[in-house]
């Protein structure tokens, strides 16, 4: 892994995510690789940066607030410098449906959430080293995630989504869960008021983190 990493081609790759431990998680991993991440927290902020830059790839989480990744979307393939920059979309949901409907709105390919690291770099690969055509018909292969149901934090996983950086993998730990409370607060005060869409929403927000 970690030679592959070193051996990245030099790359300018933008990640739009309002979570900050995605964007965190993203930075750890390409770090000390010969690739230059830009984040964005929010679509008009990838906007902006796309009218000023081109990228190689643009990842874009889909649920955000005010601007949400299919319009953000919409609208840096308008810009003149990312009109046809692969664009793929980081999403809680997996379903052939659900992928459809993104490739529908603009995206070239789409990864699930929470991302793997050799996933990412295959996606990465794919747009980025090949030809257009070729991966076009590479693209959407089904991704298997394990799940670990017999503990209650799995660190060799952790671990492994950070890089194996132990440092990392404990910053991030602490990080989820000073904001787990308040996700389940609000996940608590939305069903209780029978916002189902809300509900939905910081569920999938959650899930994403």
């Amino acid at each position: 892994m970690q030679h592959r990493l070193a051996n990245m081609s030099q790359l300018n790759i933008l990640a739009v995510d309002d979570m900050p431990l995605n964007l965190k998680l993203l930075s750890t991993w390409l770090k000390d690789t010969p690739v230059k991440l830009m984040l964005a927290s929010r679509g008009q902020e990838a906007i902006d940066f796309c009218q000023k830059q081109d990228f190689d790839l643009i990842l874009m989480d889909i649920q955000m607030p005010v601007m949400d990744g299919i319009e953000a979307t919409r609208l840096i393939r308008q810009t003149k410098l990312n009109i046809g920059t692969p664009i793929v979309a980081l999403t809680a949901h997996a379903f052939n449906e659900e992928r459809d409907k993104f490739l529908q709105s603009g995206f070239d390919d789409f990864i699930a959430k929470p991302i793997d690291l050799n996933h990412l770099l295959d996606i990465i690969d794919l747009w980025c080293t090949q030809k257009p055509a070729d991966a076009a018909e590479d693209a959407h292969k089904t991704q298997e995630i394990s799940v670990n149901h017999d503990s209650t934090i799995d660190w060799d996983l952790a671990l492994k989504r950070a890089n194996y950086n132990a440092q990392s993998a404990q910053y991030l730990l602490s990080e989820f869960n000073k904001l787990l409370p308040g996700i389940i607060k609000e996940i608590n005060e939305q069903y209780t008021l029978s916002r189902s869409k809300e509900v939905h929403d910081t569920v999938h927000k959650l899930h994403g983190a």
